[in-house]
């Protein structure tokens, strides 16, 4: 692991983010850290989050993205 200095604020980096964009479902997906998913959770604002064993987020889907503007704000930027 790599830890980087952000300010005077500390920041783990435990892999790079990765985010993917399913144009037929509308979905977005971005992917926080490797890991198996052992409990997923649905928000009240159509977006899934999924923790590991320890309770970290490990992913957010969103549902409808291209709705919410995510996928075209985001996209361009991966």
């Amino acid at each position: 692991m790599e830890t980087v200095k952000v300010s005077s604020i500390p920041t783990v980096r435990v892999m790079s983010l990765v985010i993917r964009y399913d144009p037929e479902a509308d979905v977005l997906v971005v992917k926080l850290r490797e890991g198996a998913v052992a409990d997923e959770e649905l928000l009240d604002n159509d977006a899934v989050v999924g923790y590991d064993q320890e309770g970290r987020v490990v992913y957010v889907e969103v549902l409808d993205a291209s709705k919410k503007g995510l996928a075209s704000a985001l996209m361009p930027r991966a």
